[in-house]
């Protein structure tokens, strides 16, 4: 029996062995034609696509799931961005037409011609759009029950960004609740970073091929 466990954990430790060496041979930078994508020794992955006026960045981990394949995931997916949310209770509310007021709180290192246009989609049915005062106000017959903020930054200003990022999904704690203050925790770097969620690469040589981009990644 003893002899039975020894075996077992003298091929676990084997194989952590391997799969600790083939991290490291991976860990390093490997560049394409405007991309740079950098594999750290914690597991965590930053990447960069530079262009003419900006430049489109991520950031996340990175894992092997066989010999020759690696995973990655970002820190941030910009279709379901976080958001903190305060409910009030403001005054009663008329019980054949409910008013609420929402009110949007200035981002943070964001200018205001930065953004084209701030949207709220409430009980996945209306969408109403922000005024420059970063407030609405909705007169319904219904309770609302969730809502999703949509950001449209100005493509004017930017290029090769993501032309619509949106918050998850919030759903109201409090029924009497009709007054609404959102905060994002968002920045200027939102606008240009890049969701990578589940992509994979296939490692052949020294080099990575980025299965739905369809480039390659040669390490250097």
């Amino acid at each position: 029996m003893k002899s039975s466990n020894s075996l077992i954990w003298i091929s676990i430790i084997v194989i952590l062995f391997i799969n600790c060496s083939s991290n490291k041979n991976l860990v390093g930078q490997y560049y394409g034609s405007i991309q740079i994508m950098n594999l750290l020794g914690d597991s965590s992955f930053s990447y960069i696509e530079t262009y003419d006026i900006n430049s489109r960045t991520s950031s996340g981990m990175w894992k092997l799931v066989n010999d020759n394949t690696i995973v990655l995931n970002s820190y941030l997916n910009i279709e379901s961005l976080p958001l903190v949310v305060i409910e009030k209770s403001s005054k009663e509310q008329n019980t054949t037409k409910l008013s609420y007021e929402f009110t949007l709180n200035p981002l943070d290192n964001i200018d205001e011609e930065d953004i084209k246009l701030y949207s709220i989609l409430i009980n996945d049915q209306i969408l109403i759009h922000f005024d420059q005062n970063l407030n609405t106000i909705v007169n319904t017959s219904d309770t609302i029950r969730k809502f999703q903020i949509f950001i449209h930054p100005n493509n004017i200003i930017f290029t090769n960004i993501n032309e619509t990022l949106s918050t998850s999904l919030y759903y109201v704690q409090n029924v009497k609740a009709n007054n609404f203050s959102i905060t994002i925790p968002f920045s200027i770097s939102t606008i240009v970073y890049e969701s990578i969620n589940s992509d994979t690469l296939i490692l052949k040589n020294k080099m990575l091929y980025w299965n739905s981009r369809g480039i390659w990644l040669e390490k250097r």
